[in-house]
């Protein structure tokens, strides 16, 4: 298992998840998911398929697959988050239009049927690997990709550092990572995708991004969600 995803695995417990979905149950959606989700709905009201990379316990899925007739991806590497999103997924009757995968989304991606919309909350800064991480979800993508990540400001970096330190102090592996914000816009532009809508919050920067189409022609979006 890849070094990154062994901390993954070790960081997000059964603990961690069962908070993460008891949060969830009582519908407690944090900000930055708000407003990934209402960018999703906004620039891709109805999709055919969601792929959901480093999902957590599936928050994303839960939301974008009632009403409709979607089918849906889900990858994490933490086994604990998985058992959580599956077993929302089975809870809520969506199970059999759902895929659960667990591992490295590069190792994976190839055998990832691309999808209309393909959201990555709060993963990429997981991975040190942002630019690799960042083409093989763009690479994924048909119409829309969705992505939040920690704002590139010192106030942040700052704050990701204290708690990089706290974790070697605890001997858990796990590190966060402050991805330059002009190197994800770099690499999904370059995939052919072109930013649609941002925002932030004091700590996350939430962007969409899509592919251009003679309905919606080739221009960036700077109104914000």
């Amino acid at each position: 298992m890849p070094a990154c995803c062994s901390a993954i695995e070790h960081h997000f417990s059964d603990e961690l998840a069962a908070a993460d979905l008891g949060r969830y149950r009582r519908g407690r959606l944090d900000g930055p998911t708000r407003r990934l989700l209402r960018a999703v709905r906004q620039h891709a009201p109805d999709p055919a398929s969601v792929l959901d990379v480093g999902g957590g316990v599936g928050m994303i899925l839960q939301e974008l697959l009632p009403g409709s007739n979607a089918t849906a991806t889900y990858v994490d590497g933490s086994s604990a988050h998985l058992r959580a999103a599956r077993e929302e997924a089975e809870r809520r009757g969506y199970a059999g239009r759902a895929r659960f995968l667990h591992g490295d989304f590069l190792d994976l991606a190839d055998d990832v049927e691309p999808a209309e919309v393909v959201v990555m909350h709060r993963a990429v800064c997981c991975y040190p690997d942002a630019e690799g991480l960042l083409s093989a979800a763009a690479g994924r993508a048909q119409r829309v990709l969705a992505i939040s990540y920690p704002r590139d400001a010192w106030p942040v970096r700052a704050e990701i550092r204290f708690s990089n330190w706290v974790r070697a102090r605890r001997r858990d592996p796990l590190r966060a990572f402050v991805h330059p914000e002009a190197l994800v816009h770099s690499v999904l532009d370059g995939a052919g995708l072109r930013r649609r809508a941002r925002s932030a919050t004091p700590y996350w920067r939430i962007d969409l991004y899509s592919r251009p189409s003679a309905a919606q022609p080739d221009f960036v979006c700077r109104t914000p969600l």
